[in-house]
């Protein structure tokens, strides 16, 4: 038979490879309320752009005003016991300085004495637990106001409303547990791009590698990225490495949530050879190729693929730069048969 032969050439030692991904934002947090109450009015809607800081929306919170004025009360009432103890802590000083003096004249007993010195000394620790009740009434106090202060529910970030999820008069409960999302604020300005690399292409990821992003909706617009981070360790159940990229949106052309295509820079983690897909055979003992050589017989030889890319593949192991490979490769063609090899343009013909 007569076969028409191709050399292996050597892959460049990267290559753009391209993979779907997703965008997301680059911050994105549900809102709930700290302090349960009722929505009074909300300050911001759907698209709305906002700064750190800024209300989205105010509460009416009877119970916790009712819990304050409480918290108010018993400070007050707590500040007036300490001054009481202070009082009669003073008092009980100068009764016992009066008794010391004259029970050492003998006109009082010293038992007297010692009582008043006693009593003195229970007024004195009266005071300090005065001094500690005020401090903890103050600081509940402190603890109602700072609730109160959240009824003021504000942006955690600069970034856009994508949910408002309540309504005037809503009833919201603290918290994320039971509580309602009150608000969903992303930032946008810049926006990542998830990216599963399969594992021939991990090894040469790098952190700072650029890549290029593009998406359907914008057809010919190439949006610059940066590789930010990898997960480090490959997912067992589909081989890739999660890989996150960084692309600034400052225009806020791109949506989260939108489906993308990457490309990135992908090294070779060791050389390889090029050649026409139509070379390659697999079967059960893995993939072939037939190699001419030069004594006219083909010789079927088992390889180790890198990559399929389409119209050729990359083999990693298992031919040399000089081989004679048989393009297209033939079910017919037997190992150790004899064959008429058309020669390629630098080298005369061989039988």
């Amino acid at each position: 038979p007569r076969v028409r032969v191709a050399r292996p050439r050597p892959a460049p030692p990267a290559e753009a490879v391209s993979l779907p991904g997703s965008v997301t934002a680059i911050q994105e947090t549900p809102v709930y309320a700290r302090t349960s109450g009722y929505v009074a009015r909300f300050l911001a809607d759907i698209g709305d752009r906002v700064r750190a800081g800024q209300p989205l929306a105010l509460l009416e919170t009877p119970d916790l005003d009712q819990e304050l004025a409480q918290g108010e009360a018993a400070l007050a009432q707590a500040d007036a016991a300490l001054q009481l103890a202070k009082a009669r802590r003073d008092y009980s000083r100068v009764t016992r300085d009066r008794f010391d003096a004259l029970a050492g004249t003998g006109i009082v007993s010293r038992q007297d004495a010692d009582d008043r010195e006693v009593q003195s000394n229970v007024d004195a620790a009266s005071v300090r637990v005065g001094e500690a009740t005020l401090r903890a009434q103050r600081a509940s106090l402190a603890r109602l106001r700072a609730l109160k202060s959240f009824a003021r529910v504000t942006a955690p970030f600069e970034g856009v409303i994508t949910a408002r999820l309540i309504d005037v008069g809503t009833l919201v409960t603290a918290g994320n547990g039971a509580g309602q999302v009150l608000f969903r604020v992303s930032r946008t300005d810049v926006l990542r791009v998830f990216v599963n690399v399969p594992q021939p292409f991990a090894p040469g990821l790098r952190q700072g590698m650029a890549a290029k992003v593009s998406v359907r909706e914008f057809p010919g617009r190439v949006f610059a990225g940066t590789v930010a981070r990898t997960a480090g360790a490959l997912d067992p159940g589909s081989r890739t490495l999660l890989t996150e990229v960084h692309v600034p949106n400052r225009d806020g052309a791109l949506l989260a949530g939108m489906y993308a295509r990457v490309s990135l820079p992908a090294p070779r983690a060791r050389p390889a050879l090029l050649l026409p897909a139509t070379a390659l055979r697999v079967d059960r003992r893995g993939p072939q190729v037939a190699v001419a050589g030069p004594d006219g017989r083909v010789r079927l030889r088992p390889v180790v693929l890198d990559a399929d890319l389409g119209q050729e593949i990359a083999v990693g192991e298992g031919l040399a730069p000089g081989d004679r490979v048989v393009v297209p490769f033939s079910d017919q063609l037997r190992d150790g048969e004899r064959v008429e090899v058309e020669p390629l343009p630098e080298e005369p013909a061989s039988r």
